[in-house]
């Protein structure tokens, strides 16, 4: 009877007992990581410099049109290294009706064109949810509509309803208006989100700062309207 032969250690040593491995950070979506970005606590410090800077660099460039600027950058950078508070207040305009009817008009006239203009239908790639994003490819051809519109019933067109200029004079309040507005809407589609989401394609990167910046939804839609 011959004795059993020794199984090689090695062998034996390699097959070690699977254990489970804790999810690490780097595995997560690079949105939803704790470390991009190139401050401490990035996902709150950035966020917020950048939420807060890109008005104000919007009422900065708007501005630099002013007669006492002349379209100079350079000019209007002097200003601010001499009195940046009374520049700003001298850029900023408050929206008055006229600049926020015209916002209207032109929102819900492009609402209405996403509808009823014709375009081909396409289908996005499936999503990692299996959701299937649909667009209707008429932006094209609704500039050229909303272009060719504007002009027809501006005092250089057919109707003359409004100045030609119309856009120009109540720039710096649309500006105004709009940078406004953002906040507003960016707060609705953060806590539509949370609790309304369109799509199964929805996640939150555990801190509101990031939220509210980077969005918690990939294909929010309102009343079936895409608003990406």
């Amino acid at each position: 009877m011959t004795t059993p032969t020794k199984r090689n250690s090695s062998l034996v040593s390699s097959k070690k007992t699977p254990t489970k491995q804790k999810a690490s950070n780097a595995d997560a979506p690079a949105v939803f990581r704790n470390d991009w970005g190139l401050t401490p606590n990035q996902q709150i410090y950035e966020p917020l410099l950048t939420m807060a800077f890109t008005p104000i660099l919007a009422l900065i460039v708007v501005g630099t049109g002013d007669d006492a600027y002349n379209g100079s950058l350079i000019a209007v950078g002097e200003a601010l290294l001499k009195d940046p508070i009374f520049v700003l207040k001298s850029m900023f305009k408050m929206p008055s009706r006229e600049a926020i009817l015209i916002l209207l008009i032109f929102s819900f006239t492009q609402l209405a064109f996403m509808k009823i203009i014709p375009g081909k239908v396409h289908r996005g790639p499936t999503t990692d949810k299996g959701n299937v994003p649909i667009y209707k490819d008429n932006g094209l051809l609704s500039f050229f509509v909303s272009t060719l519109g504007y002009i027809i019933f501006s005092s250089k067109g057919l109707v003359n309803l409004y100045d030609i200029g119309i856009c120009y004079i109540y720039y710096r309040e649309m500006i105004t208006a709009m940078c406004i507005f953002s906040f507003f809407f960016c707060a609705f589609l953060t806590f539509k989100g949370y609790y309304f989401p369109s799509t199964t394609d929805v996640g939150s990167s555990g801190n509101f700062i990031s939220d509210f910046y980077w969005g918690v939804e990939l294909y929010p839609r309102v009343f079936d309207f895409d608003v990406k």
